[in-house]
C-alpha cells in the first residue's frame, strides 16, 4: 500500500506541474465579459424540472449567459437564457422553501454584529469540517504554497478531489497570475474542489484604524464595485462565482448585510480562526490565510491534520445546509 500511495502521489504531483507550468507560461484565457447585471428571477430548468435562482445576466463572448444558483443543491454555474422558464410562477415558491433560499433569508436576517455575520459552521450536526482560504491582496510573491501542496497530498490519500472554499480579492488576482493558474491547475488535476468565495475587490484595511471605518466600513467605497469586479474577473478567467460572501477582517455592519441579500449572496463568517486560536469542531467553518500574511495559522493548520480528519473529511460548503442531497 505504501509504494501505491508514493507512487500516487508521484504521479499527481507529475500531473499538477505539467498542468501549472502550461497554465504559467501560457496567456490565461480570457472570456470577453458584456452587459453584465444583477438580476434576481427564479427559474425552471427546462430539461432537469430543478428551480434555480438567476442572479446575474451578461455576455460571455457575445453569447447570453445567466450565472444561476441551483436552489437545493446550493451550487452555482453559467446557462442559456433558453434553458429557462422563467414565467413559472411556482418556480419563487419553491425557491422561498428551499436549501437557498432559508440560508440567504436566514444568514442576512438580524441581528448584525459588527464582527463575524453571517454563516460560522454547520446548520445540522455534520461527520466533517469545512476548510476555506482567504487570499486577500499581499505583497510580492508571498503565498502560502504549503497549505496547497498538503491539500495535494490529502487528496491523493483520499483518491479524490478535496473540497476548498477560497475567499478571493481582485487585489491578489490581479496581482498573483501566476498562483492563480496553479490553483486552477490543481483543480484540472482533480486534487481540489475550489468553491470561489468573494472576499472583495480592493479589501482595504489601515492598522489601528477602528473597525467602524475599516475594512468594507472604510469612507469612500463603490459597493458595487468591491462585489461586481470579482466576479467579472472570475468569469473572465473561466470561474463560477458561488453564492457566498466573506467580508474582509469578518467586518460588516446591516447595510452591507442588506446588499449582499439584494445581490442573493451568503455571508460567511468562521467558527475556526486558526491563526487566533479558535479550536475547530465538527462543521467548523475553519478559516486560514493562503496568501502568506498569516503563516502561523497555517503552520497550526497543518499540525492539526490529523486530528481534523478523525472528525471527518473536509466537505463543500454546499453541505452547511442540511448535509447533502
Amino acid at each position: 500500500m505504501g509504494g501505491w500511495l508514493q507512487a500516487a502521489r508521484v504521479l499527481a504531483g507529475a500531473v499538477v506541474l505539467l498542468v501549472a507550468s502550461r497554465a504559467a507560461a501560457e496567456p490565461a484565457v480570457r472570456q470577453r465579459v458584456t452587459g453584465f447585471e444583477v438580476v434576481q428571477m427564479d427559474c425552471l430548468e427546462v430539461a432537469t424540472g430543478r428551480v434555480v435562482h438567476a442572479t446575474r445576466a451578461m455576455r460571455l463572448d457575445g453569447a447570453a449567459r445567466f450565472l444561476v444558483t441551483d436552489v437545493e443543491a446550493v451550487t452555482s454555474r453559467l446557462v442559456a437564457p433558453e434553458a429557462l422558464d422563467c414565467q413559472d410562477p411556482e418556480a419563487e415558491r419553491r425557491f422561498e422553501r428551499s436549501r437557498f433560499g432559508r440560508a440567504l433569508f436566514g444568514a442576512t436576517a438580524a441581528p448584525y454584529p459588527t464582527r463575524n455575520d453571517g454563516v460560522r459552521r454547520a446548520e445540522l450536526p455534520v461527520q466533517g469540517l469545512f476548510l476555506t482560504a482567504d487570499l486577500c491582496p499581499a505583497p510580492g510573491s508571498k503565498f502560502a504554497g504549503r497549505l496547497f501542496d498538503a491539500i495535494a497530498d490529502l487528496s491523493a490519500e483520499q483518491g479524490g478531489p478535496v473540497p476548498m472554499g477560497v475567499a478571493i480579492t481582485g487585489g491578489w488576482l490581479r496581482n498573483h497570475a501566476a498562483r492563480f493558474a496553479e490553483l486552477v491547475a490543481l483543480q484540472q488535476a482533480g486534487q481540489v474542489a475550489v468553491t470561489w468565495v468573494n472576499h472583495s475587490d480592493a479589501h482595504p484595511f489601515v492598522v489601528g484604524r477602528p473597525d467602524s471605518e475599516n475594512f468594507l466600513l472604510t469612507p469612500g467605497l463603490t459597493p458595487s464595485r468591491e462585489i461586481e469586479a470579482v466576479e467579472v474577473a472570475l468569469l473572465e478567467r473561466g470561474q463560477v462565482p458561488s453564492p457566498f460572501f466573506r467580508f474582509p477582517g469578518l467586518v460588516s455592519d446591516q447595510r452591507w448585510v442588506d446588499l449582499l441579500l439584494a445581490y442573493s449572496l451568503i455571508p460567511l463568517g468562521s467558527d475556526a480562526w486558526i491563526a487566533y486560536g479558535q479550536e475547530p469542531t465538527a462543521g467548523s467553518v475553519i478559516l486560514v490565510h493562503g496568501n502568506g500574511n498569516e503563516p502561523q495559522g497555517v503552520t497550526s493548520l497543518l499540525r492539526q491534520l490529523p486530528r481534523l480528519q478523525a472528525l471527518g473529511p473536509f466537505l463543500p460548503l454546499a453541505q452547511l445546509f442540511g448535509g447533502p442531497l
